[in-house]
């Protein structure tokens, strides 16, 4: 069991956060780890999110039991990608749009923040909680971008059309050739569009060395998913996420 402060959720939630990871040798011996959790001794008004391995459902309804609420099962998605499957792609698709990178200065990556609205994260856990909601969902985006700026190897793109930005993705270079896709959205005016398929193929100059693409997408967002599958994704990891707000 790892239990992590989530220090850069309290600006956004307002109150303490933590994040609680559970792996299999934790659900194996679940019924200590549940103590453990009891007996951890979060603050009050503290926000603490859990994330299990699928399939336990035990281990689910004991934490349920205990107050915790599901709100998602989350999928971690990859590709690997080689020229004819770009080529295709862009031969078939890209017609008179372009994906390029956003300049990396503040000022830049701002212009693309301040146009996203709550109506983009709908399908956000925090979003759809009643407790919370868009408004909050949305602030937590655009911090979490924001603090991206200052990672040694982030990067935003852009699709464009005639100078009009249609959607955003921000990601992380974690390894040679393999990018870690964190956030990403459709403008509102954009959306229905079937546009987030251009997020899953690197088809500017910049991702010209990608072979490789992660992504993690929630259940709740089912047209994203429907899209990852369309593309090609493979699914690698699921996760139930539950989260308990202390009083």
């Amino acid at each position: 069991m790892k239990i992590i402060e989530a220090t850069w959720e309290k600006r956004n939630l307002g109150c303490d956060a933590y994040e609680v990871l559970l792996d299999s040798e934790d659900l194996a011996n679940f019924d200590s780890v549940l103590e453990k959790i009891k007996e951890y001794g979060f603050s009050k008004k503290s926000y603490v999110v859990i994330k299990i391995p699928t399939g336990n459902i035990k281990a689910l309804h004991d934490l349920q039991d205990n107050g915790f609420y599901f709100m998602e099962t989350q999928l971690s998605l990859s590709k690997t990608f080689d020229n004819d499957d770009l080529e295709k792609f862009l031969y078939r698709h890209i017609g008179n749009m372009e994906r390029v990178v956003v300049e990396k200065t503040r000022d830049e990556w701002l212009k693309i923040v301040e146009q996203i609205t709550p109506d983009m994260f709908v399908t956000d856990r925090i979003a759809l909680d009643p407790c919370l909601g868009l408004e909050q969902a949305c602030t937590r985006y655009k911090n979490w971008i924001m603090d991206l700026l200052d990672h040694p190897k982030s990067v935003m793109f852009k699709l464009q059309k005639e100078e009009e930005i249609i959607s955003f993705e921000v990601g992380v270079y974690n390894y040679k050739n393999i990018l870690d896709a964190l956030i990403g959205g459709v403008f509102a005016k954009y959306k229905g569009g079937m546009y987030g398929m251009y997020q899953n193929y690197p088809v500017s100059d910049y991702e010209a060395d990608i072979r490789k693409k992660i992504v993690t997408v929630s259940t709740n967002n089912f047209p994203m998913l429907k899209i990852h599958q369309q593309t090609g994704m493979t699914i690698n990891r699921m996760l139930y996420v539950l989260r308990k707000i202390y009083k």
